[in-house]
């Protein structure tokens, strides 16, 4: 059997480093099937606890399934922050949260005012 599959990643940013870049490693899937499919006994003894649905607080017993695949591990370059520009980037964050604080408090107290005269 084959099957090709094709899912996008997304990358986060990275913690502030003396290098521009560092190598991440995304590594091929493991695969589940839910017991349950297979009756009681279909599983054996390797079960994997796991959640049965997203979001769910539940778990579920998963049978892993072994498979073979002609693809490496996934490399792949993500930048990272410059821990040189740590302290700007930190004032910048405050006074623009200090300026949108601002603005808005000000948009309140202007229509609170407005609403008096009315």
């Amino acid at each position: 059997m084959m099957a090709e599959l094709t899912v996008p990643i997304h990358a986060r940013y990275q913690w502030p480093s003396k290098l521009k870049y560092v190598e991440i490693v995304v590594k091929n899937p493991r695969l589940s099937v839910y017991c349950a499919e297979f009756g009681l006994d279909g599983c054996g003894k390797n079960v994997i606890k796991a959640p049965c649905v997203y979001l769910n607080t539940g778990t579920c017993n998963w049978m892993p399934l072994f498979y073979s695949t002609n693809s490496r591990n996934l490399a792949m370059l993500v930048p990272v922050g410059n821990v040189q520009h740590a302290t700007v980037i930190a004032v910048v964050t405050v006074l623009i949260t200090f300026t949108g604080c601002f603005l808005l408090l000000s948009v309140l107290v202007l229509r609170k005012k407005q609403q008096k005269k009315d």
